[in-house]
């Protein structure tokens, strides 16, 4: 049976929401659909503090990480807590 330490303790999961700020389009069709509960955004996930996010990139996975709601290529909109991971 695994012990239950500080590497180890759930810790809080929170899904950011970016708009995307370089897409013109992007940000006009947003403004149609905000009134219905829709649109396209950059999305990252917080665990244990650190930011996750997945992106294009000339080389390696694509996966980012960094201190969260500071993701400079788009301009932050809110956090929404999930849960804990477990």
């Amino acid at each position: 049976e695994l012990e239950e330490d500080e590497d180890h303790a759930p810790g809080e999961v929170i899904l950011h929401v970016y708009n995307l700020r370089h897409f013109k389009r992007v940000r006009f069709a947003n403004a149609i659909m905000r009134p219905l509960g829709a649109g396209i955004y950059h999305i990252a996930v917080e665990v244990y503090g650190v930011e996750y996010s997945f992106g294009s990139c000339d080389e390696g996975s694509g996966i980012f990480e960094r201190d969260p709601g500071c993701d400079e290529r788009h301009r932050y909109r809110q956090g929404e807590k999930k849960g804990a991971t477990q």
